[in-house]
């Protein structure tokens, strides 16, 4: 492959976009973002801010959106790769009984499930080399496993040999325990990507502590959306996520007396679960509620970061101070460096958050298929 032909294989275009995670472990191994798809505001003002002219970022719902439109908006003549992360709330465990409360306790299709219909509709038109799709593990599972196999079967039926794995972010130095499917696909025979993705793994574990020790001390209701550091980096991990000359996005939360009271009883790694007994106003069912609070181990990564963050906080306290992690801590678990900088509401900001791809997990993906790439 010339230079010229190389330079069109490695434009992206990123489905399901926002915040921005997927497309950012792209860009660190070097591809071209042409394009990026999304229908949520804040998650798009993020996209803007952090790709900022190079990339069109299209704010629109892909059920209502004209691939022509989307084609004349890139203005390219190939995409390489196409990425995206379809809604997985419909999948996931807690949204399929979130669906039945509302359903009179009868699980029901969510409409989000079918979305990835829609991606697939793109992927046939621009005919990209690799197509990468990122879901929760239990989309696996779900309606016995129709929902895989069927995305496996039409990428297989416009030309893609596609194979899913099971993956733990953890395995390639993201200091979380987040397992997700990912589908990878490509249209030039290659089989067994996934042994070459996985020779390439750390093995190195990296710890909550490791991610976060050097950001600011803050207390409950403190801190600024930008700011200076005020701390050295410890670890390399952290060298590795400086790359700002600011601090953005490190603001604590507010919590009340009574929160605040069980923040300091609970031990690094604690749950409520341990405590329960002792808390007299313990606000929840004890019965069905019973970690709802969770103290992380800075010696270890920490548990999925989800969107549920967003409402407050209490699963994700930090280890040694008295407060929910900050926008930013959430963000370093996630592996996102300091430069990239959320958008919108605090409660939008954490959203986006649990909602991404962690990008270090996606560069060493993304490092493999440019090899291929190369070689063509």
């Amino acid at each position: 492959m010339n230079k010229s032909e190389l330079d069109e294989m490695i434009n992206v275009l990123d489905i399901f976009a926002a915040p921005g995670g997927f497309s950012d472990g792209f860009r660190q191994a070097g591809f071209r973002i042409k394009g990026a798809i999304d229908k949520e505001r804040w998650g798009c003002m993020t996209l803007r801010y952090n790709f900022r002219q190079k990339t069109a970022i299209i704010e629109k719902d892909i059920t209502n959106l004209s691939i022509k439109y989307v084609e004349n908006t890139l203005n390219t003549n190939q995409i390489g790769v196409i990425i995206g992360s379809p809604p997985c709330q419909g999948f996931s465990k807690v949204g399929r009984i979130k669906l039945a409360s509302l359903n009179n306790g009868k699980y029901a299709d969510d409409k989000r499930n079918h979305l990835y219909m829609y991606f697939l509709k793109f992927v046939e038109y621009f005919n990209p080399v690799f197509v990468i799709i990122e879901n929760v593990q239990e989309i696996l599972s779900y309606n016995n496993g129709n929902i895989a196999n069927n995305i496996l079967y039409q990428l297989e039926k416009i030309g893609y040999k596609s194979e899913v794995k099971i993956v733990n972010s953890a395995w390639f130095g993201v200091p979380q325990n987040r397992k997700r499917a990912i589908f990878i696909g490509n249209n030039i025979g290659i089989k067994n990507l996934w042994n070459k993705i996985f020779l390439n793994i750390q093995n190195k574990t990296v710890s909550v502590g490791n991610a976060i020790s050097d950001l600011n001390i803050l207390q409950h209701n403190e801190g600024k959306e930008v700011t200076h550091y005020n701390k050295n980096h410890l670890t390399e991990y952290q060298i590795k996520m400086r790359n700002s000359k600011y601090l953005f996005n490190h603001v604590a939360r507010c919590h009340n007396n009574r929160d605040l009271k069980y923040f300091a009883d609970l031990e690094e790694g604690e749950s409520s679960k341990q405590k329960i007994k002792f808390w007299e106003d313990y606000p929840y069912n004890k019965n069905s509620f019973t970690d709802k609070y969770r103290r992380l181990d800075s010696s270890k990564p920490s548990p999925t970061i989800t969107a549920h963050i967003h409402k407050d906080g209490l699963s994700y306290i930090h280890p040694t101070q008295l407060r929910s992690i900050t926008v930013r801590e959430a963000a370093r678990i996630q592996s996102f460096r300091d430069s990239f900088r959320f958008m919108g509401p605090r409660t939008a900001q954490y959203k986006q958050v649990g909602n991404a791809v962690p990008p270090l997990m996606v560069t060493a993906i993304a490092n493999e298929i440019k090899k291929i790439i190369s070689s063509l």
